[in-house]
């Protein structure tokens, strides 16, 4: 499955989308099946349809700001103890 492929890669934001909610008469997968299906593998799940506009900017601003949040948890500043000198000052990088 692809989704446990990203996984492997390690924290990899993913976002199922379910797309032409406009033609909800033709739909394949209901959206509680959808839901479900998300949550099992916990991921985050949004309807869209690109012909109403509905919903799409959101996919993009989701997406953006999990890539942002994942960088900013993967480049906290650390904390390192200053050998260079006796006086017990540390330096903050």
């Amino acid at each position: 499955e692809k989704i446990a492929l990203l996984r492997e890669l390690g924290h990899v934001p993913i976002i199922l989308v379910g797309n032409k909610v406009d033609l909800a008469n033709q739909r394949n997968v209901s959206q509680r099946e959808a839901f479900e299906y998300a949550a099992r593998k916990n991921i985050e799940y949004i309807e869209t349809s690109a012909k109403t506009n509905h919903n799409v900017q959101q996919v993009f601003y989701k997406m953006a700001k999990a890539v942002v949040d994942m960088k900013h948890a993967n480049t906290q500043p650390q904390i390192q103890q200053n050998k260079s000198r006796d006086d017990g000052c540390c330096c903050v990088l």
